[in-house]
């Protein structure tokens, strides 16, 4: 079959209006042979999924958005796949993370602190031997400062021996995205009417300084997530 098949991400930044504008610019512009643009997807973006309550919400509401497309007379059996995005712009970049370090609001560090202390079984004795800081413990230990998060030791590599608070600081923001993404596929998983396929937008590590700041350093649970059937990524 060599008539092409498109698939519209739909969402909250732009139009139908303006996807469909789009794509008969491009119809006309590589001289396609499309009669109709039928095939549907949908994005949702959720609100800070650091704070619980909002996580729970933000799952409430991702049911219910799946559940009111998968019941759509129209187009709900049309639906072939499901991206779904979550935090800055879909992709599970972290709130206001272009404005600034995320994040040193004082639920954030106690979060932070909390997974520290089940990363390291509750000895702070291995803490204080990580971190190279006898004085550390599970209550006093912060979000690392943004010089020491901005620097490196050679080049794009960091010393996780030279910059462990930093490296954990990492694994922690990975174990949010990472988490929120199980925990939404489930959700999503749950709610569909019949089988279809569950994406996210990961994996990304080497092509901007603005992973520094943010939680995509756990893509191998993302990948072994029974509920996640693709990552996606950006068209450079």
């Amino acid at each position: 079959n060599n008539e092409p098949i498109f698939l519209s991400r739909l969402g909250t930044i732009y139009s139908r209006e303006w996807v469909n504008m789009r794509l008969k610019e491009y119809k006309v512009k590589y001289r396609l042979s499309i009669k109709s643009y039928s095939s549907h997807s949908h994005r949702k973006t959720f609100g800070r999924h650091i704070v619980e309550r909002a996580g729970a919400d933000a799952e409430k509401a991702l049911i219910r958005l799946v559940t009111h497309l998968e019941n759509h007379p129209a187009y709900g059996h049309k639906i072939a796949a499901y991206l779904i995005g979550g935090g800055r712009c879909g992709e599970w970049y972290w709130w206001a993370s272009r404005f600034g370090w995320i994040d040193y609001n004082p639920k954030n560090i106690a979060q932070f602190r909390k997974w520290l202390k089940k990363y390291y079984n509750n000895d702070v004795a291995a803490l204080q031997k990580a971190w190279n800081d006898r004085n550390i413990t599970f209550e006093t230990a912060n979000i690392p400062d943004p010089k020491l998060r901005s620097t490196s030791e050679d080049g794009f590599f960091r010393s996780v021996k030279k910059a462990r608070p930093v490296a954990d600081h990492l694994r922690y923001m990975s174990h949010v995205v990472s988490s929120t993404i199980s925990r939404f596929a489930k959700a999503a998983r749950g709610a569909l009417k019949s089988p279809k396929l569950l994406g996210f937008f990961n994996g990304y590590s080497t092509w901007h300084d603005d992973l520094s700041n943010q939680g995509f350093y756990d893509f191998k649970s993302v990948i072994s997530d029974p509920n996640v059937d693709f990552v996606a990524d950006q068209e450079f």
